[in-house]
């Protein structure tokens, strides 16, 4: 059973960066139309914007009945980044160690003088 019925207000928070500092915000979507598969939303500070579809139950949802899920699926989404961003990074360096093992090598002239560069 759905304990979210009656909800008048969705929530989502997301990171901003001002004046080169990090901070944390949460807005809020007022529901307009609820389905029993999710809600129509828009934003509570701006409601003349086009409406927005949230779903129910979902694992990616875009925003939260309760402010804690909403904190929650940011705490996730964050991590998720982490993870991502992480390895990416390990990957860069990787190349980047391949490229300074490549010059300290002369593997570099050597490419260049089979390729006529030289």
């Amino acid at each position: 059973m759905d304990n979210h019925q009656g909800v008048k207000t969705l929530y989502r928070f997301e990171e901003d960066l001002i004046k080169f500092a990090v901070q944390v915000r949460m807005t809020e979507w007022k529901v307009l139309r609820a389905t029993p598969c999710g809600w129509w939303v828009v934003p509570a500070l701006w409601p003349t914007t086009k409406e927005r579809w949230i779903s129910r139950g979902t694992k990616k949802a875009f925003a939260r009945p309760t402010k804690m899920e909403a904190l929650d699926d940011f705490l996730a989404r964050k991590r998720r980044h982490i993870m991502i961003l992480k390895d990416k990074l390990d990957m860069i360096e990787e190349a980047w160690q391949i490229g300074a093992s490549m010059r300290a090598s002369g593997e570099l002239r050597s490419l260049q003088a089979k390729e006529g560069d030289v």
